[in-house]
Parts: structure tokens; C-alpha cells; sequence
């Protein structure tokens, strides 16, 4: 079954005065073409939707713990030898939970080594669609690292 594309859910909305709250989580699947169309793809949403978007998240992936990603990608860093990796979810193993710092480590290596992406274009192309949420005048932007407070 086809699954309705973004513009016609919000024009849907829109059709029927609903408001939405969104979010986009920037990861599994991403590389270095779609990447770069991420921020164009945000300020025409927002251009065209922003009147009925509430809020916008912009969040690049968790590596849950307990998720099925965590166990295969712990299983991938020990088969690679990807000692850092493997030196977190030991620490995790440990003790039962990661600070914010390790937990988006995790995140990042993840990413890095599972993508065909450049994490640091991922990173500066997230700060820009986040930048263009903030600056719509009917949107607010939620992060993680920022929060984010109703208009």
C-alpha cells in the first residue's frame, strides 16, 4: 500500500484546521546526496506548511538501548573491531546507562560507521534546517541539545 506523501497530510490538515507537531530524525538511510537536500526540503515545508506546523524537531538518531539497532551494532563493533564502540557498551554494560556525552558518542560513531555520510555535513545540515525553523514566525524548533518553547 503507497503511503500518502508529506504535502498531502499537511494539506489535509490544513483542509480541516489541525495543527501538527513534527519531527525529523536524520540517520538510518541518510548519505551524501539526500543530505544535502535536507535544508531545502525543511524551508519549503515550513514555507508552505509552517502556518499549521506547531513545532519541528530536528534530531539526529538514538541508538536506544535495548532497541534491536543497539544489540546489532554492538555485535557489527565487536566483529569490526571498532574499539571505541566496543569500549562504551562495555562501560554501559557496566553500569546500566550512558551519560548524555557517551550516549550521543554512540550515536555519532553509529552514524559514521553504518551511513555513507559525512557525519559533519549530517551535523551542519541539521543546524541549518534548525535555523530555518527558528526562524519561521509560526514554528517552533525542538532539539534535544536546545529545547525548544512554544510561540
Amino acid at each position: 500500500k503507497s503511503q500518502p506523501s508529506i504535502r498531502r497530510v499537511l494539506q489535509l490538515c490544513r483542509d480541516n484546521d489541525l495543527h501538527v507537531r513534527s519531527s525529523l530524525v536524520i540517520g538510518n538511510g541518510v548519505n551524501n546526496r539526500n543530505i544535502g537536500e535536507l535544508p531545502d526540503f525543511v524551508r519549503s515545508i515550513i514555507g508552505e506548511y509552517g502556518d499549521i506546523i506547531r513545532s519541528w524537531g530536528n534530531f539526529i538518531q538514538i541508538v536506544l538501548p535495548g532497541s534491536p539497532v543497539f544489540g546489532r551494532f554492538q555485535q557489527q563493533a565487536e566483529q569490526n573491531g571498532w574499539t571505541e564502540v566496543v569500549g562504551l557498551y562495555r562501560k554501559f554494560n557496566e553500569v546500566g546507562y550512558f551519560t548524555w556525552t557517551e550516549q550521543s558518542r554512540l550515536n555519532e560513531l553509529f552514524i559514521r560507521h553504518t551511513q555513507n555520510v559525512d557525519y559533519d555535513a549530517l551535523v551542519a545540515a541539521r543546524d541549518q534546517a534548525e535555523k530555518i525553523v527558528a526562524e519561521s514566525p509560526d514554528t517552533t524548533g525542538v532539539t534535544i541539545e536546545h529545547g525548544g518553547v512554544l510561540k
